[in-house]
Parts: structure tokens; sequence; C-alpha cells
């Protein structure tokens, strides 16, 4: 009787470890598959490769007391990726196209990722999509002031599986960050999100790993991620929320009720030329001059400095973003004066690391007394765009403040 018991419990044992072994395959087959379907959309991790120890159920009635043996000991099994030499470098990809993400935000300058996104098809279409996606993110925050002028982040991978014999892969990991937007640098406070769920799906191709796409939380765009490409219905959606943000319809913000959106400056207003073409130079030195339209608000004056907010925009459109988004440059800005009252230099925050120590140093006073009014810069020179021989806004309302206004004697 015993020795039968015996062989059983060595039998059920031998079983269970040929159970864990299969259970480990299996898993490892079925992440592979998985990673082809829509299963990862759900966002929801795989199981591990080690699977929970087996349970042992008392059926017997009798109590049956077994000799007590040393146990031999053993070396926990982990579940190693034959591609773990790969973690590495798609890490560092990944990595890189956030840097690339954030630094959009920080410049507000929309460029291509670089060679991080994968050239075929699929890959062409997420980038198409994405770009105009930041470009659209763009527009919102420079009229908001909601710039990263100062940033970091923080990635972290809960799992990454190469499958399709080495040539694919998937990243699942969560993104943290702590944002100063410009809105928040007098007060000197930042923000800070946790949590944001990415999957991030890559090829290998030419020798190193490239992004297909990322499916991640984004609150307003989310939709458009999809391991197909995109319908071009969905661009022709972004492009009218380009053009519906981007119009002039509106013309020149003029005052109203006295409540005046630029000071009067009579020395800006018979030079506005020279100050539009030094900060056009400084600002948006890459394009031609005929091409730039720039406005600019009057935050504080002495009589060697002017400080302002200063925005630039180009005619220029990018072929990879579409024809409804425009180039801007937004900052504030200290134009240096000679004795004679001549324009000398302007200076502007460094992107970067150093972009808020350098606001404090040109502007120890604080940025703004009041938060400079760039939505209604920005669509002033959307108009201009089509009005040519308009003037900026500094012009406008200086001539608006300094001519009086008419006054009709009423008729008795």
């Amino acid at each position: 009787m015993r020795k039968a018991l015996v062989v059983m419990l060595l039998i059920a044992s031998l079983a269970a470890c040929v159970s864990t072994q299969s259970s480990a395959e299996d898993i490892q087959n079925h992440a592979a598959t998985a990673a082809w379907t829509s299963v990862y959309l759900t966002m929801n991790a795989f199981p591990t490769a080690t699977p929970p120890p087996p349970t042992i159920t008392q059926t017997a009635t009798a109590t049956i007391i077994w000799p007590t043996y040393s146990p031999i000991p053993t070396t926990p099994t982990t579940a190693t990726s034959p591609y773990e030499a790969e973690h590495e470098a798609i890490k560092k990809v990944v990595q890189t196209y956030f840097d690339k993400i954030y630094y959009i935000h920080h410049t507000y300058e929309v460029k291509d990722f670089g060679d991080v996104i994968s050239t075929a098809p699929d890959g062409r279409s997420f980038l198409k999509t994405e770009l105009r996606k930041q470009a659209l993110n763009v527009v919102w925050e420079r009229t908001n002031l909601l710039r990263y002028s100062s940033y970091s982040y923080s990635l972290d991978f809960s799992e990454i599986v190469v499958f399709d014999a080495g040539q694919m892969a998937r990243a699942n990991l969560s993104e943290g960050n702590h944002i100063v937007y410009d809105i928040s640098i007098p007060y000197k406070i930042g923000s800070q999100s946790s949590g944001i769920k990415h999957i991030i799906i890559l090829r290998y191709e030419q020798g190193t790993w490239k992004i297909i796409y990322d499916v991640h939380d984004d609150h307003s765009h989310r939709s458009l991620y999809d391991p197909t490409p995109l319908p071009k219905d969905v661009l022709d959606g972004l492009d009218k929320s380009l053009l519906d943000l981007g119009q002039g319809k509106e013309g020149p913000a003029l005052p109203k009720d006295l409540t005046y959106f630029i000071p009067s400056d009579p020395e800006q207003l018979n030079k506005w030329k020279d100050y539009e073409n030094a900060l056009a130079e400084k600002l948006m030195s890459e394009y031609t001059r005929y091409t730039v339209f720039c406005e600019w608000e009057l935050t504080e004056k002495t009589l060697q400095k002017i400080n302002v907010w200063a925005s630039c925009m180009t005619t220029v459109t990018s072929p990879d973003i579409g024809n409804y988004y425009f180039p801007v440059v937004s900052l504030p800005a200290v134009i240096n004066l000679t004795p004679s009252g001549e324009i000398q230099s302007i200076e502007t925050p460094e992107y970067g690391e150093t972009y808020l120590s350098d606001i404090w140093r040109l502007f120890p006073n604080g940025v703004w007394k009041t938060a400079p009014n760039v939505l209604a810069m920005e669509r002033h020179l959307n108009w201009r765009r089509v009005h040519f021989n308009e003037p900026p806004l500094v012009v406008l309302n200086a001539t608006a403040i300094l001519t009086p206004s008419p006054t009709v004697t009423p008729t008795p």
C-alpha cells in the first residue's frame, strides 16, 4: 500500500513538471500570436511565463505520517526571452521617440521624428497622422500659453515581447511627467501626470528597430490609432480642426470699451517695420523674409530696453503636415535699443534646460504683469496671411487709441 502511494506521488510530481514546461511554452506561443491581433488594444499585460505552484488538495480521510527529508535545493525557473539582448535597443528607440515628442511641445517645431519610425506603409501612415495630431495640439498650446517651458518624464516598461522570429516587437509601458507651462511661470508651479499607458509596436528593419505605431490613452485622439493604414477622413478631420483654429476671419482685434489690447507706443507706431524685420530675422531666420509676419505685445519699457511677447508666423506649409498648419514661433523677447532708439539686438530664452533660467535672467521683474493675448495675435497673423498689406495689431491699436473718435453733436 505504502509503495503504491509513493509511486503515485512520483508520477504526479513528474506530471506537474511536464505541465509546468508545457504551460510556459503555451504562454510564449500565445503572446506571439496575440501581438498580431487586437488583444493588445485592451492594454492588459499578458500573464507571466512562470505558472503558480500546483495546489495540493487532501482527499483522504486517514492521516498518514510521512518521514521527513531535507529538501534538495532548487533554483526557481524564470522565463528568459531568447531576445533579451534586443530589449535595451527597443527601449532606446522608444526613448528617442518620446524625446522628440516632448521637444515638439517645448519648441513648437513640428518636424519629422527622424529614423525612429518605420518607412513601411503602416509606419508612414502612423507618422503622417501623428505629425498632424501634434500640430493640432501645438496650435492649442500656443494660444493658451501651454508650452512645456520645463519638463521631465519617465517611462516604466512593464513588458517587452519579441516575436515573429525576431522581426516584430511589442512594448507595454506607462508614461509619467512633470511639466512647468508658460502660463504657470509667474507662479513657479508645475503639473504632474502618471500612468499614461502606451502599447508600441516595432519592426526590425535594416539592422535596427523602428516604430510602426503607438496606441495610448490620448484623451482626444485615441481613436486615430490602428494597425492598418488610416482612412482619409481621419486626416480630413484633423485638417478641418487645424483650419478652424487657424482661421483669420475675424480681422483685427481693436480696442473696445477702453480695454486696450496693446498699449500706445508712438515710437513703435513710427518704426513698426523695423521692429517686425528684427523679430522675423531673430525668430524665423530660416524662412524668406517676405513669408514671415510678426505680432508683439509690449509688456515693459525702459529707455534702452523693450520687453515684448512676440509671435511670428510663416506662410510656408509643410507637405508632411498638410496645407492648414503654419509654423509659428512664440516667445518672450527683449529688444535692446541704442541711445538714439535704434534696434541694437534681440534676446530670447534658449530652448532646452536653460529656458526657465534665461527667462528669469532676461525678465527679472517677471515675464508679464498680465498674460499676453497670444490668441488675438495668432488670429491676426492668420488674417495677414491673406491680407498682406495689413499692419500688425501694435499699429492698429495704437492708431485707434491715438486717433480721437469723432463726436456727434446732437440735433436740438
